[in-house]
């Protein structure tokens, strides 16, 4: 049994169920974002961040998860 082709509109309906989906992934993920940046958690890790500038950003999520309040750790050379 040979397959048959797509039809235009079958092509066109994809197209515009892809499209919503498209959509929808985006307006999630701009309310993700949204939530992260404004929340009291993304402020914590800014500032964490910037008190370890040479750290990498695993690192500094680790000492954000763990000791937040710190202003130095071992590893750091003064």
């Amino acid at each position: 049994m040979a397959k048959r082709e797509p039809s235009d509109a079958d092509r066109a309906e994809f197209a515009a169920e892809r499209r919503k989906q498209l959509e929808l992934w985006q307006s999630k993920l701009t309310e993700k974002v949204a939530d992260l940046v404004n929340g009291d958690q993304w402020q914590r890790w800014l500032d964490v961040a910037a008190r370890f500038t040479s750290y990498s950003f695993r690192n500094s999520l680790l000492i954000l998860l763990q000791r937040a309040e710190v202003v130095r750790t071992a590893g750091e050379s003064w």
